[in-house]
This record gives structure tokens, sequence and C-alpha cells, in this order.
């Protein structure tokens, strides 16, 4: 499965978060996991919402910043 579908895919935070609780992390590893998790999906959104938003301004002005 690709990034941008995992992305577009509700059910896959869901489905990673499921297989983590399965897998009876021990302590708060199950917080760790998940805080790496929701870190690198809002990095990706983040990263891929600037660029859109830099490509529209270029786009519009005719010229880069």
């Amino acid at each position: 499965m690709s990034h941008a579908t995992q992305l577009h895919d509700r059910g896959y935070l869901a489905d990673s978060m499921q297989i983590m609780n399965n897998s009876a992390l021990p302590g708060n590893g199950y917080e760790e996991v998940y805080g790496q998790v929701h870190a690198r999906g809002v990095s990706t959104v983040q990263g891929t919402l600037e660029q859109a938003l830099n490509e529209e301004v270029i786009s519009y002005l005719g010229c880069g910043r």
C-alpha cells in the first residue's frame, strides 16, 4: 500500500493500532509506538500540504519566493 493511500485510508491507523494492541507491548511501549506513529503521520501530512501550497503559490504568482 502506498504512503499516499495509507494517509487516505481512514482505517489504516486504526488497523495499525489494533495490531500493536494485539502484540501486547510491555510497559508504556504502546504509548511510545503510538507517539512515533502519530508524529510521523503529522510530519508527512504537514510536508505534503506545505509542498502543495508552495506549488500553488508558484503557479498563481508565476515565480518562487
